[in-house]
Order: structure tokens, then sequence, then C-alpha cells
């Protein structure tokens, strides 16, 4: 995506300077940030309710939100929970393994583009507000964009439109 961007930059700038805003979703787009939550909610759903999950499920669904996430993959998995604090005990366990094993790193050429793009810039994450907020200002600093939405800021979290719609 940001290979289009830088492309289509230089072809037709002048277009890119009508833009009111662009939404950018992070993990994934703006840093390569994957493989450490993967690995992280792997580990919850050993650790919590002795399930092994393969990575390729984890990636499937990701841009879900934490309980979204554990629900949709223990209804994979042919799992129902009726007991609701089993699924927030592997999504607060996620998050205490990701602060320990959490890295990332920002794609070659995104600050370059984020920074050139003369219009209001969004971030839409399924990650948790403190993760996101972790991420972008070590990555670009607190003030290149506009809106941030995350996990925390919404019910529905992606594939649903809501995060997108609460950044216009």
């Amino acid at each position: 995506m940001i290979q289009a961007i830088i492309k289509y930059s230089r072809i037709g700038f002048k277009v890119l300077l009508h833009l009111k805003g662009i939404i950018f979703d992070m993990d994934g787009v703006l840093v390569d940030s994957m493989p450490s939550p993967s690995r992280a909610w792997q580990l919850a759903f050993e650790n919590v309710a002795n399930i092994q999950v393969e990575s390729k499920l984890i990636y499937k669904n990701e841009g879900r939100r934490g309980m979204e996430l554990v629900r949709e993959i223990l209804a994979t998995k042919r799992i129902y929970v009726i007991d609701i604090s089993i699924i927030e005990k592997i999504v607060r366990k996620k998050s205490e393994i990701f602060k320990n094993i959490g890295s990332f790193k920002l794609f070659p050429g995104v600050k370059k583009v984020i920074s050139s793009l003369p219009c209001r810039k969004a971030v839409v994450s399924g990650s948790t507000k403190s993760d996101v907020f972790n991420i972008i200002n070590h990555s670009f600093g607190n003030k290149i964009f506009d809106v941030m939405v995350t996990a925390d800021d919404i019910a529905n979290g992606k594939p649903s439109p809501m995060p997108f719609i609460k950044d216009l």
C-alpha cells in the first residue's frame, strides 16, 4: 500500500492536495508488529485455557478487538464458553505477555510518506489504546496523526465499519 501511495504521489501530487484525510490501519500497514501479538495470543490461550492456536488463525482474525478475536477463535475450534471471565482472562494475559515480548518495526519509507501527506491523518487499530499510543509515539511522535481510534474506543471492531466511521 505504501508503495502505491509513493507512486501515486509522484504521479499526481496535485490530487493529494485535495484530499481531506487518509485513514491508516496500524498493524501490517504502518508497522510490522504482527509476529509479537500473534505469539502473545498463542501463549495466552495456552496458559489460561490450555488451548493450542495456530498462528494463521490469529492472523486471520487480526484487526478484531481482543474479546471478539477470542470468541471467534474459540468458535472456530468449536469451544463455546459460557463464562465471559475466561475470555477476559485470555485477553488480559495476552496484554501482559505482549508487554514483555512485544516488538515492532516501521515499514521502510512509511514515516517519510506519512509526514509528506498534506491532509488530516488517522489511525484505526484493533489494538488497545496503550499499545497504539506507545507504538505510534515511538515511531512517529505524538503530533503526526490527528485521530487515533483503538479497540478501547469502539463497541464493534473490524471488520465492522464502525472504527472507520468513528474516525470520520
